[in-house]
């Protein structure tokens, strides 16, 4: 049985269905002829897919945290420790980041 932290999230996700968005124009590029763009558009179902995975298994964690979050405004990364010098995955620095109290 689910916890309501664990109900909240999954109706969120159902509700967002991200990768879902970007299922049919898979084969929309490829039927008119740009195979690289269908390719981009499955690295981009296969990139959303896994980053719902950690969201959901990381999310119920959060609903106990008192934390601030901190966003890299470039990348979209999100930090729940100190604000970062720079972001780990496109190095912007940590003074532009969007800080959520």
């Amino acid at each position: 049985m689910s916890t309501p932290v664990e109900k909240l999230i999954s109706e969120c996700f159902d509700e967002l269905r991200i990768t879902q968005r970007f299922e049919p124009y898979i084969l929309k590029a490829e039927e008119a002829g740009f195979p690289q763009l269908s390719k981009f558009f499955q690295a981009m179902v296969a990139s959303e897919t896994a980053r719902e995975a950690l969201f959901r298994n990381g999310i119920p964690h959060q609903a106990s945290q008192t934390c601030d979050y901190y966003v890299c405004p470039h990348c979209g990364l999100i930090y729940d420790t100190d604000l970062p010098e720079l972001c780990l995955v496109d190095q912007t620095p940590g003074v532009d980041f969007i800080v959520i109290h």
